[in-house]
């Protein structure tokens, strides 16, 4: 039985009543669909471009290995982003997971398997046994 008041529950609703419900829904996910696109356009565009870097700006991109003379907006966020993940102060482990789900890799699978190429180095041996995984769908 439904919680609430019963008065209130709406009736299933004609075909006509679905039909412009379903319009009207589609015509706002256009627009959202469309408004998205144009901020991630913006976004590359700005990511993209070349900054005014300033001389500490510079020598930052330079001691992370990167090339400073055409450094774009994208190089410095993500050399804002290490220096956020690695602060001297306290590391920011959000900055760390979050660096590694943009590359494709959980932190904590990574970690493991750098485990397990450390062990198979220190026993100096490779594991070569298959591993079978049971996976099952619902």
């Amino acid at each position: 039985m439904p919680r609430g008041n019963p008065d209130k529950l709406k009736g299933a609703l004609t075909p006509e009543e679905a039909r412009e419900q379903g319009r009207r829904g589609g015509i706002a996910s256009g627009k959202a669909r469309r408004r998205k696109k144009e901020l991630r356009e913006r976004l590359e565009a700005i990511l993209s471009a070349k900054p005014e870097l300033s001389e500490k700006d510079l020598a930052q991109l330079k001691r992370l290995g990167m090339d400073a003379t055409g450094a774009t907006n994208d190089d410095t966020l993500v050399a804002a982003l290490l220096n956020l993940a690695t602060s001297e102060k306290q590391w920011s482990l959000d900055a760390i997971k979050f660096i590694y789900s943009v590359i494709g890799e959980e932190p904590l699978t990574a970690l493991r398997e750098r485990e397990i190429e450390v062990k198979e180095r220190e026993s100096g041996k490779e594991d070569t046994e298959a591993v079978v995984v049971n996976v099952k769908f619902d």
